[in-house]
């Protein structure tokens, strides 16, 4: 009975989980209608990811995600504003303009291109075709020539030089079913692509989502805690998470 009790609960939080981004969704086409009536000088782009968005939904039959990150720079709204993001994790503080970052499981590209500002150059990766599309177009609409996106998965991926930075914003294990590694396979690699001493930016998914013995363990065995902190809540579905910066070990 405490199976099938839990299972349950898993099964309605599933569904509020479902209509909380519906929801969300919903609202978000709206904001970025207006948007575009108020900003006709963003108007190409915003269609541009208004098509990748519906090519997605068409397309797409893995886990799509219609409104995720925003980008107050083209005055695009989502879930997860980008500048606010930055923020938030203290980012804009690190970055060095001699670096080269690794975004692994860029989505749209946005943070990877906020950051590009700031860094060397950024390669952002992301298996979602359509994703990698907005990212593309919008390092276009912006003439930003130093960011690079790749769709491919992160276990496939194959850096020709080490990372002075790696961002990992919840990417360590997807819940979806499409990570292919195990959390300390994962970290190995991540360990692997950076530089001695190299920094790793690191979110969690939301705190009662985690196996925290398991991150924990494999964190500690590749890297040194420079800083953690407990974000601030987003919306109703990005609440609880942690921020770390994480430290190569020599």
């Amino acid at each position: 009975m405490r199976v099938i009790e839990l299972a349950s609960r898993k099964i309605i939080l599933n569904m509020n989980e479902r209509l909380v981004l519906a929801m969300l969704t919903a609202l978000y086409d709206i904001k970025n209608s207006v948007s575009t009536s108020l900003n006709p000088e963003f108007k190409d782009i915003h269609n541009k990811i208004r098509r990748h968005v519906a090519e997605q939904n068409k397309n797409w039959n893995k886990p799509k995600y219609p409104c995720y990150q925003g980008y107050e720079r083209i005055k695009w709204h989502g879930m997860r504003n980008t500048e606010r993001r930055m923020e938030n994790y203290g980012l804009y503080k690190h970055l060095k303009k001699d670096w080269r970052v690794l975004d692994i499981g860029c989505n749209m590209g946005f943070v990877s291109l906020e950051a590009a500002r700031f860094v060397k150059s950024v390669d952002g990766l992301d298996i979602n075709p359509y994703l990698m599309g907005v990212a593309k177009d919008t390092a276009d609409f912006l003439g930003i020539k130093n960011a690079n996106f790749f769709t491919t998965e992160f276990e496939k991926f194959h850096a020709d030089n080490k990372y002075d930075a790696i961002f990992s914003f919840a990417n360590h294990e997807t819940g979806d079913g499409l990570t292919a590694s195990s959390i300390e396979g994962y970290f190995k690699k991540v360990c692997e692509c950076l530089k001695q001493d190299g920094l790793v930016f690191f979110e969690s998914h939301n705190i009662d989502h985690e196996n925290w013995a398991e991150l924990n363990k494999a964190l500690t065995k590749f890297f040194d805690q420079m800083e953690e902190k407990t974000l601030p809540k987003e919306n109703a579905l990005m609440k609880g998470r942690v921020f770390r910066v994480l430290k190569k070990k020599g």
